[in-house]
């Protein structure tokens, strides 16, 4: 269950003799995790500590060559034969018969086929130029190793500038298991013959070959987390087996949004399609809640998505083991049970949160426009709940976005993003998956963020509550902004910084090749820098106050960039302009909560209404349902106290004359309003003083 499913076809068995194999395709990570090595070329990124067996030439690219022979570290069985040697040609197939002479050439074709040697292993099709080359490593201890053969920064197709990839062959030492995984690839699709042949009559390949295509074209990422690889086993496979991959429910939960739905993701390991099944979760010792699944076809290796028509309703806070699995398969029993459930512990607990949506994107994106109309779709319908931040970046072609800053493309290489449009929901450290994030789009494509998704964070509880305020000097633009942090519980971090981002709501000069004309949430400054404010570790019930500043200068505001600079006006409308303001741990990147500032019409610390504000105190804030009001008046009169949920309406009110109030606390009751914000209006003659109260039962 570590491993994550892509879905794929059934497995190809070309011919049945006497060795049967099929194999089990996984997405999201190399087999086993052992093999944590970024995939970088030779020289180029990749770890000194593989070894070269060939480097590529300018005459391999239509004249492939075999490597000269490899001693293997441990014994590998294949088909009940033990191999200690094997080589490999340039043109991709590993063969353990190194009697073989004759090397298969870069036109490959599907198994099994009389060019290939007996007892052979596959990515047969790829190209090696100048450049290119087959290294390899041993991973792990024995008797648990996993010898590595890489095809590192190959060609595609005869012109090497067309794009690379990076496939693997390994074999695993006790298991022998044969693994071949697609790890990284950009340019032109491609096709290729995966799998195996044991002789010219019986052969194993992955369905697709000999057009096999990387799964990986779409992101290029260095790193595993987007690998696919397929898993060839000796044996039948059997007919029914449900395995529960994934599930969504978060492992932390705010009680005021509760019913919860169980929701995930389970995968057909059976050879029989899948057209009804019952569908189980368990929290703690409360009785198995079943759900008869009809109407479905999950074929072989197919996945399924799926939401138990039944919600849970935890009724209070606290910590819940949850487990979920499938039964009853077409009406059949499933014939491995060890793969059945996933479980996992769900504490509920009470906070609201705001997610800030970190959005990379262009004007000279074609992506870009719908991922960032998809955005717009997905959050207008949940008003509230989250904070975008557009940061305009400097690619692709020809990367003359007007608004891209040093700021926003050093934001862009702190999440390490190379290809947009990419977004990092509460910097990304949750739900970080392609299977999560859709099976057609790469995890962090905006085009893929969906209302579900927006849910899993929103559902994910804060520890802290942001909240703040700014404003703009009338002369020379200054913004100054404060924010107000307030902790539910102990935030031990030493690595935190506050982030304060001053945005546009909304401009239309930095159009330029994608056909959008309407661009929202742009960032502008980063206050002090893209860095953020080192802030000390948070103490629960203890608010922190932070203030920034910066002067816009609006007649002549420009700010450094790394193509070129624009003219003036940089700022469209400075009543445009909001302020965001972020806690986050800057080593693990997750972010504890965000917030929008409101626009105040003095200067902060300076106007007397601003620090009567800090005489009104509400305690306990935030509360569970009662409050206490205390407020020093600075003349006699009448003050009149109102309290407003977060639309408008009004809970409850007051009407004290100043000397009553003076020095004596007036209770308000909000046990009956349902969770979230509310704002405290106090009015007395001239003046009208608001604090923000949460409420969370």
């Amino acid at each position: 269950m570590k491993k994550l499913l892509l879905t794929l076809g059934a497995f190809m068995a070309l011919s049945a003799a006497q060795a049967q194999y099929y194999y089990v395709p996984h997405k999201g990570s190399n087999p086993g995790t052992l093999n944590a090595d970024p995939e970088y070329p030779v020289n180029g990124g990749l770890p000194a500590d593989w070894t070269t067996l060939v480097t590529g030439s300018a005459s391999t690219l239509t004249t492939p060559v075999w490597s000269s022979n490899v001693t293997l570290p441990f014994s590998f069985s294949l088909n009940g034969t033990s191999f200690t040697t094997y080589k490999v040609s340039t043109s991709g197939v590993l063969t353990f018969d190194i009697a073989a002479t004759a090397v298969p050439s870069v036109n490959n074709v599907a198994l099994p086929s009389a060019n290939i040697p007996d007892n052979s292993i596959m990515v047969w099709g790829l190209y090696a130029n100048a450049g290119d080359f087959i290294v390899t490593k041993t991973f792990g201890t024995a008797p648990n190793r996993q010898h590595w053969i890489q095809f590192n920064s190959y060609s595609q197709t005869t012109n090497p500038a067309v794009g690379y990839t990076y496939w693997s062959i390994v074999l695993e030492e006790t298991t022998n298991k044969v693994y071949i995984v697609d790890q990284r690839s950009a340019g032109a699709s491609m096709g290729v013959t995966a799998g195996m042949q044991l002789n010219s009559t019986t052969a194993f390949q992955v369905n697709g070959s000999p057009n096999l295509n990387s799964r990986t074209l779409a992101s290029s990422d260095p790193a595993s987390t987007d690998n696919t690889y397929y898993e060839f086993l000796a044996g039948t496979q059997i007919t029914y087996d449900l395995e529960t991959l994934v599930l969504n429910t978060p492992p932390k939960l705010a009680i005021s949004r509760a019913p919860f739905t169980i929701s995930g993701n389970l995968w057909s390991r059976g050879s029989a399609p899948v057209t009804s099944f019952d569908l189980n979760y368990k929290v703690g010792n409360n009785p198995t809640v079943t759900s008869n699944i009809t109407g479905v076809n999950i074929g072989s290796y197919g996945g399924y998505n799926f939401t138990h028509p039944t919600a849970w309703n935890p009724g209070a806070i606290g910590t819940y083991p949850i487990k979920v699995w499938a039964s009853n398969i077409n009406g059949n029993a499933d014939q491995n049970h060890a793969n059945d459930t996933i479980q996992l512990s769900v504490s509920v607990e009470q906070s609201p949160r705001t997610t800030v949506n970190e959005v990379f994107t262009s004007s000279t994106c074609p992506p870009c426009l719908p991922g960032n109309a998809n955005i717009s779709n997905v959050t207008h319908k949940h008003p509230g709940t989250t904070i975008q931040i557009k940061y305009q970046q400097n690619f692709p072609p020809p990367g003359d976005d007007p608004y891209q800053t040093n700021e926003s493309i050093a934001r862009r290489n702190y999440y390490a993003v190379n290809s947009i449009p990419q977004m990092r929901p509460d910097g990304g450290v949750k739900f970080k998956t392609p299977l999560e994030w859709g099976s057609t789009q790469s995890a962090f494509n905006a085009n893929g963020y969906s209302e579900a998704l927006l849910n899993k964070y929103y559902n994910v509880p804060a520890s802290i509550l942001v909240d703040g305020e700014f404003y703009i000097d009338p002369v020379d633009s200054t913004v100054t902004a404060r924010a107000l942090i307030t902790p539910f519980a102990n935030v031990t971090s030493n690595n935190l910084v506050l982030h304060t981002v001053i945005t546009e709501r909304h401009t239309v000069r930095n159009f330029r090749t994608n056909g959008e004309t309407d661009f929202y949430d742009v960032a502008k400054k980063m206050l002090p820098d893209e860095n953020g404010l080192p802030i000390a570790a948070l103490v629960n019930g203890q608010q922190v106050k932070y203030t920034n500043a910066f002067a816009m200068n609006y007649n002549d505001y420009t700010l450094p960039f790394t193509k070129f600079a624009v003219t003036p006006n940089f700022v469209e409308n400075m009543d445009s302009l909001q302020v965001v303001f972020f806690v986050q741990d800057k080593n693990t990147k997750e972010v504890f909560n965000a917030g929008m500032g409101k626009r105040v019409s003095q200067p902060l610390g300076v106007s007397k209404n601003l620090e009567a504000v800090a005489q009104v105190n509400v305690y306990p804030n935030p509360t569970t349902g009662k409050v206490n009001i205390a407020f020093t008046p600075e003349k006699a009169g009448k003050a009149t106290l109102e309290i407003y949920n977060a639309v408008g309406a009004r809970v409850w009110n007051t009407t004290i004359s100043a000397a009553e109030v003076n020095g004596k606390r007036i209770d308000a009751d909000l046990s009956n309003q349902p969770n979230g914000f509310y704002f405290l209006n106090l009015k007395y003659g001239d003046k009208v003083l608001t604090k923000k109260i949460v409420l969370i039962k």
